[in-house]
């Protein structure tokens, strides 16, 4: 018999879990044969009391929908007392067998990497009386949401906590120099932007080169700072806030940081409620506030920077790079104004180059994304005029920095809309609240 009302709409939210649609096609095709591992003539009260049930999709990319024996990654059996199955994998793929017990929230159980044979996963007895359902996940190694773990070692006097997530390791000021701990939540946060900006089941994204966009964050050997992954620095308010300032030199050198910041790229921090930024408990200043940074991170250690000359030690002609160019045309048609940051002393200083490149390129990759309207006021002019905040803008005003981008942003960061980030940074968290929990969900899941 065909699927059951009910359970198409379980069928659906199995997908819509995943991210996705189904696909029209698959949808016309679903009968309760195809779907689970039990006969066409099951009932839903008999689907419903089965307390292990295996639902044959596989899962391509993150937040990819359901595709149903799709690929070379098929289910090949399934047995029930002990419940498990098998399937193929493929090297250098990862899969991660996920359940759940209403078809909405999905929990990893395992994570196993593609060994090009077959796999068997084999359920822990079902308890709670209830049904469970699984998944195959398949990604790829490079993607993974860590855990918020202690951080042991280099940086622990002042950092206490640590996660890492796609590449970049994510440390987390603790309870010192007078200032109370980065909130765990707020660090999921900041956590699930670095996800979402690396998904790849992004517009427009190449699978192979955001593969790599993510080797080279984590300093894989081969890339351009290879054995020195990237870290991203989460502290509260300003680093003048606490007791010993951790980011001048003596700071450093109080809180013997010089071990993880000299072993790390490093040229940036977030801020949690930070004190010299715009106000408090307003969604869309934390936001940008976050983006802003992150941006900074993914650009200037994970874009290819000997292709972009980004680097005058490493390029002894950066003048004549594409970024050059594309900051230069912007800066002479007065479109961006760089008075914060040097002035035109960009044009001949290699060190400046490098501090103006980071704010260009975040401009940029900002009004691309169109993600403008989380400026105060729309608006950042005069330091970007304001006919350069949308795509359209950049094409006609600046059109080498929309070829720029094309080449070497759009196919390795993902753009996740303003109601996904919305719904991460809400209205409502201030210094009396301290609760980020209060404003916004973080959706943010470790994997095994």
């Amino acid at each position: 018999m065909k699927c059951t009302a009910a359970i198409a709409k379980a069928i659906e939210a199995c997908a819509k879990a995943g991210g996705g649609k189904l696909n029209p096609i698959h949808t016309k095709a679903y009968s309760l044969k195809k779907v689970f591992p039990f006969s066409a003539t099951l009932d839903r009260d008999k689907l419903m009391k089965a307390p292990l049930v295996l639902l044959t999709a596989l899962l391509v990319g993150n937040g990819h929908p359901p595709i149903f024996g799709s690929g070379n990654s098929t289910v090949t059996s399934v047995t029930s007392e002990p419940f498990g199955f098998s399937f193929n994998t493929t090297v250098g793929r990862s899969y991660t067998v996920e359940a759940t017990g209403d078809l909405r929230r999905w929990e990893a159980v395992e994570l196993f990497q593609g060994s090009g044979g077959e796999i068997r996963f084999t359920a822990e007895p079902a308890t709670s009386g209830k049904p469970q359902f699984f998944r195959v996940f398949i990604g790829y190694p490079e993607y993974h949401n860590g855990n918020i773990q202690a951080l042991t070692g280099a940086g622990s006097d002042f950092f206490k906590k640590e996660l890492t997530v796609n590449g970049v390791r994510i440390v987390i000021a603790g309870d010192v120099g007078g200032q109370a701990a980065v909130p765990d939540e707020y660090a999921k946060k900041v956590a699930r932007m670095f996800e979402l900006f690396t998904d790849p089941s992004g517009s427009n994204i190449n699978i192979t080169a955001q593969r790599n966009f993510i080797k080279t964050l984590r300093g894989d050997s081969g890339t351009v700072h290879a054995g020195f992954p990237t870290l991203q620095r989460l502290a509260r308010g300003a680093g003048t806030d606490y007791s010993t300032n951790f980011l001048d030199d003596a700071g450093i050198a109080f809180w013997n940081l010089s071990p993880l910041f000299d072993s790390h790229m490093a040229k940036d921090m977030v801020w949690y409620l930070n004190s010299t930024g715009d106000g408090y408990g307003i969604g869309e200043i934390d936001a940008q506030e976050v983006i802003e940074h992150v941006f900074h991170t993914l650009h200037m250690h994970g874009l290819d920077s000997a292709a972009l000359k980004m680097y005058p030690e490493y390029s002894a002609d950066w003048q004549s790079g594409e970024l050059f160019g594309a900051m230069k045309e912007a800066y002479n048609s007065s479109n961006w104004e760089s008075e914060g940051y040097g002035g035109s002393g960009w044009k001949t200083n290699p060190d400046l180059f490098e501090v103006a490149a980071k704010e260009y390129l975040y401009l940029l990759n900002f009004s691309m994304f169109e993600y403008t309207g989380l400026w105060q006021d729309d608006s950042l002019a005069p330091e970007w005029n304001d006919n350069m905040r949308t795509m359209a803008g950049i094409y006609t005003n600046n059109p080498l920095g929309y070829a720029l981008h094309n080449t070497y942003i759009a196919p390795v960061i993902s753009r996740p809309t303003i109601a996904t980030i919305n719904s991460i940074f809400g209205d409502g968290n201030t210094p009396a609240q301290d609760n980020p929990a209060l404003a916004g969900v973080s959706n943010y899941f470790p994997t095994p």
